[in-house]
């Protein structure tokens, strides 16, 4: 969560312009929605060992969280909540972003407010994610208050 606004304290206090550290916004949430699909990639592959892909991929809730699957017998919501916030994040973030970026500039501005849903979302869905969450999290508080 590198913050990419144009009055950043974070640009202001690296000695860098708004215009050098755009690319390493861009390239993290490049990453991000990398790691983002593969965690996805690799459940579908566990979905197809298990003959519940069809199903599993892109229904609410997944057999395999019903435990219909004898290798797996638990109950975690989180899946499907992960699932109904992920995948119109992929396709705000990792499709529609670049294209609409210079022909709709607020429908652009207004899709990266959809980290206030994703953020709280990955916290309840992965119990370590604050580990990787909590610099960004901090960074971006502390951005936006002084900026307020």
């Amino acid at each position: 969560l590198l913050p990419a606004s144009k009055k950043s304290l974070w640009l202001s206090a690296l000695g860098i312009s708004w215009e050098r550290g755009l690319w390493v916004h861009r390239a993290m949430g490049f990453a991000s929605i990398v790691c983002m699909a593969m965690h996805v990639l690799t459940f579908w592959i566990r979905y197809a060992q298990l003959g519940t892909l069809a199903h599993d991929a892109f229904v609410v809730p997944p057999f395999y969280q019903k435990g219909l699957s004898s290798a797996a017998k638990y109950d975690n919501f989180t899946i499907s909540v992960a699932m109904l916030v992920g995948f119109p994040s992929f396709l705000f973030f990792g499709v529609f972003a670049p294209f609409v970026r210079h022909m709709r500039w607020e429908l652009f501005k207004y899709t990266h407010y959809m980290f206030l849903v994703l953020i709280p979302m990955v916290l309840m869905h992965g119990q370590n994610a604050w580990y990787f969450m909590i610099g960004g999290v901090a960074f971006w508080l502390v951005d936006i208050g002084i900026r307020q």
